[in-house]
């Protein structure tokens, strides 16, 4: 209830987690993650394209190594292609 958007696996585990990061700095986001470091579970930080040197300099500072494989950034462009791609395959 914490995170914005949680996929589980089959078992009820968190297999990947998404948190929108409109204004806020990632770092708030990327202390949530550590707390499930433990889970095999991808991280995820959605936001503007603008946005992904921040991430990139949070990710690279040592408090955030244990996650920084299963973190990735994600624009809010690709999440719309995405999207699309995934209505299209639908309708055919």
């Amino acid at each position: 209830r914490f995170f914005d958007v949680i996929w589980f696996n089959k078992r009820g585990f968190p297999a990947k987690i998404f948190e929108v990061e409109e204004s806020t700095d990632f770092r708030d986001a990327l202390i949530k993650f550590i707390e499930l470091q433990d889970f095999k579970t991808e991280f995820y930080c959605v936001a503007s394209e603008e946005r992904k040197i921040k991430f990139d300099r949070e990710m690279n500072k040592n408090a955030f190594s244990e996650i920084k494989a299963r973190c990735n950034f994600l624009a809010y462009k690709k999440v719309y292609e995405e999207y699309e791609l995934i209505l299209k395959k639908s309708v055919l």
